[in-house]
């Protein structure tokens, strides 16, 4: 990802932002170089075309933000539970 200020990419995990006058900094991402490939790169560029072709297309995006939502009420009801050991629901606005 390319921004007026800055630079980041996943794989290398790197970012690099200005620190200075024509100084570029380095952020340490905290994890061993090199990274071992957990998922072929071709994924991703599937992944990201198919989100771009859906904004030019003004296409509402699949999984949408409300299953998002609905995953993240799960995943916190999951805990919540583990916490207290007692059933959570979750129920869908």
């Amino acid at each position: 990802m390319y921004g007026t200020k800055a630079f980041g990419s996943v794989f290398p995990t790197l970012l690099r932002h200005p620190g200075g006058e024509r100084e570029t900094v380095a952020q340490d991402p905290g994890f061993p170089w090199p990274r071992v490939e957990h998922a072929p790169q071709v994924m991703y560029d599937v992944q990201m075309r198919r989100f771009v072709e859906g904004i030019a297309a003004d296409e509402q995006p699949r999984p949408s933000g409300e299953d998002g939502l609905l995953l993240m009420r799960i995943i916190d009801a999951a805990y919540a539970s583990a916490a207290s050991g007692e059933v959570v629901r979750v129920a869908p606005e």
